[in-house]
C-alpha cells in the first residue's frame, strides 16, 4: 500500500512536533479500516443517524470512522480524541477514507456535531448494528462466544 510508514517512525516525529512534509498512514490505521469496510461502518453510521449531506462537509460515517481509528495512529502512546484533526493532517486522507479531506473539516466541532447525532439516533441500537454485521460478516458463531450469568446480588436495608 502506498504511502504506509512504520508507525514508531510516525510517533516518534508527532513526539518532537517534526512532522514529515508527505502524509503518511501507518499500517496499523489501514488493517482495522479494512475490517470496518467489511461490515460496511460507514453507511450503517450513514443510514441511521440524521444528518443533511447538502450541510455536512464530511459525511458522519467518516467522521465516526475518524474517531474510531484514532487509537491506532500512535503505538507508543494514546491520542487524545480532541486531536483527531491534528492526526488528520498528517494522515492520508484519500488511502484511508477514499477523499482529499482538509484537516479542519474533523475539527471538534464537527465531531461533537456528529456525537450529538449519535447519541440521538441510540448508542446501544447502532453498536447493535455494528456487532450483528460483525458477527454476520465473519461468520462468527454466536451461541459459542457468549456465557450469560445472570446472577445478581441485591441488597436492601441501610450498611
Amino acid at each position: 500500500m502506498k504511502n504506509t510508514s512504520n508507525c514508531d517512525n510516525i510517533s516518534e516525529h508527532l513526539n518532537t512536533n517534526e512532522f514529515p512534509q508527505t502524509n503518511t498512514t501507518p499500517f496499523t490505521v489501514l488493517a482495522p479500516k479494512h475490517y470496518l469496510n467489511q461490515i460496511s461502518f460507514e453507511a450503517i453510521i450513514n443510514d441511521n443517524i440524521q444528518w443533511d449531506r447538502d450541510q455536512w462537509r464530511v459525511p458522519p460515517g467518516t467522521l465516526a470512522l475518524s474517531i474510531v481509528l484514532t487509537p491506532f495512529f500512535r503505538a507508543d502512546k494514546r491520542y487524545p480524541l480532541c486531536s483527531v484533526e491534528e492526526i488528520v493532517e498528517f494522515m492520508d486522507t484519500e488511502l484511508v477514507f477514499g477523499k482529499d479531506y482538509p484537516h479542519s473539516y474533523f475539527n471538534d466541532d464537527c465531531l461533537g456535531l456528529l456525537l450529538d447525532r449519535v447519541h440521538e439516533a441510540g448508542c446501544p441500537g447502532l453498536f447493535s448494528m455494528v456487532v450483528s454485521q460483525v458477527f454476520a460478516n465473519f461468520k462468527i458463531p454466536f451461541g459459542r462466544i457468549f456465557q450469560v450469568d445472570t446472577t445478581s446480588h441485591v441488597y436492601y436495608g441501610r450498611f
